[in-house]
């Protein structure tokens, strides 16, 4: 594992052509959805192997052109993906 634990609001704030982000293997507990906001060039987006519990689903209506997510390895717990009254878990 690497250490990242929290990753501050403005750190892809200008990088709107960014295609990739890999924050696999590291300890994050949760995701800000003001974060990924402006990556709408996203195809690829890893964030398995952290120690997600829950990610709200809008995050995903960001990436326009994602192909390839990896969630797994998260929380030991089932992670839980919400949308306002709608909840989908995965082990």
């Amino acid at each position: 594992f690497n250490v990242l634990s929290n990753i501050d609001n403005n750190s892809f704030k200008n990088l709107a052509n960014l295609h990739e982000i890999y924050l696999n293997n590291n300890m994050l507990t949760k995701i800000n959805l003001e974060l990924f906001k402006n990556l709408t060039s996203l195809t690829s987006f890893d964030i398995g192997n952290n120690f997600l519990d829950e990610i709200d689903i809008t995050i995903f209506s960001y990436f326009k052109k994602l192909e390839h997510l990896n969630l797994n390895n998260n929380n030991k717990k089932n992670l839980l993906i919400k949308e306002k009254q709608h909840m989908i878990k995965f082990n």
